[in-house]
């Protein structure tokens, strides 16, 4: 496929930088950005890159009426919500995703994928104890280890290790109850779930819940936590040392908690922070412009680093290093205001303003 050139009179938001009138040639294999030396502008407007979706579950089809994380957690054990029918209509999630720019989704799954599915990055989830069997990921796929309480140490040490290489995401410290189950103290995974699935506990307890992650050797930016919100200090220190990454589902950590992830304090520390929606089992939708506001508003964090965290942060996770090779989304709008004032319309407006969605040339839709 012949490359793409786009020469854009306004400006490009890229890794929290502003380009001014940038040109841009976008193959399959390469990328180059600079600011252009004519006026034979293809477009005008402001762009950003493709969003990107940390973490989904798009097995999931509709909500699960309970707030409650460990009866949540039986309604989905003893089948009286069947996730395996969100794939029924996964195309059209992942169109309706597209329409808004959202080009690369991180989705939670428990299908083998062998051939690439753009723009889905599958996670390949286990959950298993110490005598369960390593299965053979694919190339293409990524680990999710599903959580500590699901996921025993030795067989979590045993994965990370076999597949260094790979980028992975293990749900972390999303409610009370995990932290209980971590540190030792009488839990409802052991009281209420365990005897349902007929399992015993063999992690080992710890004075910090994240000195788990030093166990099983989580070290990088390529491992990403997931929610991380009953966290104490001494959990953000240990996962500052080790260097992870934390995907926030704000709107689904407010449906199980009410609050979520100290993201400042985490941003404080040098933590490399992404955004995702979770799934529809927790969450209203897929928009992650919805959960932008909700944490520009919540949180009052600047609109530059709301957009890295889903374009730039979340790249981080998968080792990609090229920004746009999750393509481009054009707002046509006048860029007569200063860059920051229109990140916050795009921010506020964005599905609503006129746009053009430009797919990199090697997506297979």
């Amino acid at each position: 496929m012949t490359a793409k050139k786009i020469r854009i009179e306004g400006y490009l938001f890229l890794e929290g930088n502003i380009l001014k009138n940038p040109s841009i040639e976008l193959g399959k294999n390469y990328l180059t950005i600079k600011e252009s030396e004519d006026g034979h502008f293809t477009h005008k407007g402001f762009a950003i890159p493709g969003l990107i979706n940390a973490h989904t579950h798009l097995d999931f089809h509709k909500p699960i009426n309970e707030r409650d994380f460990i009866k949540w957690i039986v309604k989905i054990i003893k089948e009286e919500v069947n996730p395996k029918r969100g794939y029924e209509n996964v195309d059209k999630k992942i169109e309706g995703l597209i329409n808004i720019g959202v080009t690369r989704i991180y989705d939670i799954t428990r299908n083998m994928v062998t051939e690439s599915n753009d723009p889905i990055t599958p996670f390949f989830e286990i959950i298993g104890k110490d005598s369960t069997e390593i299965p053979e990921i694919p190339k293409n796929m990524m680990i999710s280890l599903h959580a500590p309480y699901s996921v025993s140490q030795n067989l979590a040490k045993r994965i990370v290790e076999r597949y260094r290489k790979k980028s992975f995401v293990m749900h972390f410290l999303e409610t009370e109850e995990e932290q209980k189950f971590l540190t030792g103290k009488n839990n409802r995974f052991e009281e209420v779930i365990y005897p349902i699935i007929s399992r015993k506990r063999e992690t080992e307890s710890f004075s910090t819940p994240s000195e788990f992650l030093i166990k099983i050797g989580y070290r990088g930016i390529r491992k990403a936590l997931v929610h991380f919100v009953e966290v104490t200090e001494k959990d953000i220190e240990i996962v500052s040392r080790l260097k992870n990454s934390v995907i926030v589902c704000p709107r689904s950590n407010l449906f199980f908690s009410g609050k979520v992830a100290p993201i400042k304090n985490l941003m404080n520390r040098g933590i490399n922070v992404a955004i995702g929606t979770d799934g529809l089992g927790s969450s209203p939708n897929l928009n992650l412009w919805e959960e932008m506001r909700l944490l520009f508003l919540l949180e009052r964090i600047p609109i530059a680093e709301i957009f890295k965290m889903v374009t730039t942060n979340a790249l981080k996770i998968v080792g990609l290093r090229n920004i746009l090779d999750n393509g481009l989304i054009i707002f046509e709008m006048q860029p007569n205001k200063t860059p920051t004032d229109t990140l916050l319309e795009i921010l506020f407006q964005a599905e609503d303003l006129k746009k053009k969605i430009i797919l990199p040339p090697h997506y297979q839709l």
